[in-house]
């Protein structure tokens, strides 16, 4: 082959790498975080701590809301053989809408309470407008699940980067004129109703109206008991560590927290886009062709992915202090210690995420609820232990590690499937490691430059 061939042929895949599913989902991740830490940096300039720590309460309790409700539309749209069917989708979307409603009627009428429970009464008048986008979200076309069916992943993440663009810029500009909670809460609702609009405008194809059958509400609610009990487990298990430190911390103090959980979240994130729009897809559409087929190819379909994942979540956790102290001025120093523990909570998150999805994907949809009830009940016995020792921190620590026994059930549930394979889980251990190391030697240095920088 020669130099220019293969030089032709270099660039090819690598542009093949790129625009492929996974390739998107990752330049999408990286976007994110560029606009999230460009928006975080303009938002702790203009304002204080406490304000991201009412933020944070607020959106904890209106996801908490959400998650007792989740009946799992994505999934059962994208396994359904009728998931194309106008009609069919009518129904479907007629009860998310009917849900919506029923979420901002409830959480509106709720934050009074909910603020006195928390000891926090300035949250209950942003907790109630906030609800509103509950209405906004349900009344959200269907279309965006629909394409999934066909891998429209790169649409739906091109318009996950404007959405939060719009976001950023709408808080900033907030920000600008209330300096307080109502900056955040401001961009969180134009968000939900750019969303919505876009939802109708970019797929015309599905646009709804009110239909109602009694067979096919039957059939969603057999499907969703198990998703909504799961989801409750989830509920519990994501956003317990938000309430009770929300409850035992100062706002100024939860208000580090949150940065740190601003950034984490990117991995988490990322860990669920690729897992829910790349992964589910692919398993769903192997598992028509035979189980033995999907087998065959777990492990394939995600090596690489879950490799530099890991590797680049390990890296985070002995690194943590230099986004920190890049991108935020002193007052925020704190929040490297809970990035630090945070990131290594989600070290393991995607491959209990597609162990998960493979099972649902196989049509054992217990899994996602039984892995929930190991995390709940190492929850029971760690959090008293850890508190205990470390006070507010060992709620951190608790919930860092919680995806550990969640692992345990997984690994043993591949096993029983013949699926396991203990070379490819220790490949991606040893890219963790990896990533500890990496991130440990770098951060010396990268912290002298910075201290020398600044006179420090």
């Amino acid at each position: 082959m020669s130099v220019t061939a293969g030089r032709a042929q270099l660039i090819a895949n690598v542009r093949q790498r790129l625009f492929s599913s996974s390739g998107i989902v990752f330049m999408t991740t990286v976007v994110t975080l560029l606009i999230r830490l460009v928006g975080s940096m303009i938002l702790t300039r203009l304002l204080s701590p406490d304000v991201y720590g009412t933020a944070t309460i607020i959106i904890s309790l209106m996801m908490i809301m959400a998650m007792l409700t989740d009946l799992g539309f994505h999934a059962f749209l994208l396994r359904h053989p009728a998931g194309d069917d106008p009609h069919f989708l009518d129904i479907i979307w007629t009860i998310h809408a009917l849900r919506g409603l029923a979420l901002t009627i409830v959480a509106v009428s709720a934050a009074p309470t909910l603020a006195h429970l928390l000891q926090k009464p300035e949250i209950a008048m942003p907790l109630a407008v906030a609800s509103v986008s509950f209405l906004l979200n349900g009344l959200v076309s269907l279309g965006p699940i629909v394409i999934l069916r066909s891998g429209g992943v790169a649409k739906l993440c091109f318009i996950d980067i404007a959405l939060l663009l719009f976001q950023t810029i709408v808080g900033v500009l907030a920000a600008l004129i209330f300096r307080s909670a109502w900056a955040v809460i401001g961009g969180y609702l134009a968000q939900a109703a750019l969303n919505l609009l876009l939802s109708y405008i970019l797929f015309p194809f599905a646009r709804h109206r009110l239909a109602f059958s009694k067979s096919v509400t039957e059939e969603f609610w057999r499907f969703s008991k198990i998703i909504m009990v799961s989801s409750i487990l989830s509920l519990v298990i994501g956003q317990a560590d938000k309430v009770i430190l929300a409850r035992v911390l100062t706002l100024e103090e939860f208000g580090l927290y949150a940065i740190a959980l601003n950034l984490a979240s990117v991995m988490s994130n990322f860990a669920s886009i690729y897992v829910t729009r790349v992964l589910y897809p692919m398993y769903a559409k192997l598992w028509q062709q035979g189980e033995e087929v999907l087998a065959h190819n777990y492990y394939i379909v995600k090596r690489q992915v879950s490799m530099a994942f890991a590797f680049l979540a390990g890296a985070v956790v002995t690194s943590a202090a230099i986004p920190i102290y890049i991108l935020y001025d002193n007052r925020y120093v704190g929040a490297a210690f809970y990035l630090s523990i945070l990131a290594f909570g989600s070290i393991l998150a995607l491959n209990t995420k597609s162990a998960a999805e493979y099972m649902t994907a196989s049509g054992r949809i217990t899994g996602t609820m039984n892995s929930n009830i190991a995390r709940i009940v190492w929850l029971c016995f760690s959090l008293p232990v850890f508190y205990h020792l470390l006070g507010p921190t060992g709620v951190v620590v608790a919930f860092s590690l919680i995806e550990i026994p969640a692992l345990i059930y997984f690994l043993r549930k591949l096993g029983q499937f013949g699926v396991l394979d203990l070379r490819e889980e220790g490949w991606q251990g040893l890219a963790a490691f990896a990533g500890l190391a990496a991130g440990h030697f770098a951060k010396v240095p990268a912290l002298a430059v910075f201290n020398w920088y600044h006179g420090i």
